[in-house]
């Protein structure tokens, strides 16, 4: 695997969204603030696999997990003595002070929480932070039982450990992440003000899908289907180049058209 796609893999499974609802995905946000931003800023990667990390003694475990204490001021990390299940090797609280920040839960079958007659000895080795007593995404309205990260997809990527730490960190600064993921948000509803003025109405339906690095413009005119991504640098100048395109290729058409169906609703 390349770069990209260590990363990739060493990131976790999180929740999707309703779009329509909520056209940011939190989660996706975090994950990706987590990857790109936080992870190159852990300092002396232990460069270790979750198989790994199951090899090591107990006490190794726990000096590794036990750097996160440093990630803030106040942070702490508490060890439960006993996991609540047997698959789970490695159990533990992260709070700020007294601020439960997360429960984090390093199992060694995928299907852990299965009813024991249906769980599958086949080992994989994985993580799962839980952090649904954290408020900190409250301002959006999510629901806080979606409030689960799961670092399932290889247990080989030795990325994995310090992307876990990665996490770890972002929970302890998350006010950083919340300032990155407001400005993004005012960006997202710009991109979506200019094109409702500059391409919705010369087409017949349009929707914007939004991802950490790019914005894509799906509209339908007639039969036909155009969409384009674009990166955020320079969003209103491809808006309008894209705006411009269509216009050169359908003209005024689906423009009339939206305006009939307009005054025709009025009458009725």
């Amino acid at each position: 695997m390349n770069k990209e796609e260590n990363i990739k893999s060493a990131m976790p499974v999180y929740t999707l969204t309703n779009i329509e609802v909520m056209p940011v995905n939190p989660y996706r946000e975090f994950s990706h603030y987590a990857a790109y931003t936080v992870y190159p800023t852990i300092e002396d990667k232990v460069n270790l696999s979750f198989k790994d990390f199951f090899n090591l003694s107990q006490e190794e475990r726990i000096a590794i997990i036990k750097r996160a204490e440093n990630f803030a001021k106040n942070c702490r990390v508490e060890i439960l003595e006993k996991t609540s299940h047997k698959r789970i090797f490695l159990e533990g609280n992260y709070y700020i002070d007294n601020t439960l920040l997360c429960n984090f839960k390093f199992y060694s079958h995928l299907a852990y929480t299965a009813p024991e007659n249906e769980q599958s000895d086949t080992e994989h080795y994985a993580v799962e932070i839980d952090f649904t007593k954290n408020d900190f995404l409250n301002f959006l309205n999510v629901n806080n039982s979606d409030n689960f990260f799961d670092f399932s997809k290889d247990d080989s990527n030795t990325m994995s450990v310090d992307m876990f730490l990665a996490f770890l960190k972002n929970f302890a600064n998350s006010t950083d992440f919340i300032k990155v993921f407001k400005a993004k948000s005012l960006v997202n509803k710009n991109i979506q003000l200019f094109a409702d003025k500059l391409v919705r109405p010369y087409v017949v339906d349009m929707n914007i899908i939004f991802t950490p690095e790019h914005f894509l413009i799906g509209v339908v005119c007639g039969n036909d289907i155009v969409k384009e991504a674009y990166t955020f640098d320079n969003y209103l100048e491809d808006i309008k180049s894209f705006a411009a395109n269509i216009r050169a290729k359908y003209g005024d058409k689906y423009k009339i058209e939206n305006e009939q169906k307009e005054a025709s609703a009025e009458s009725n």
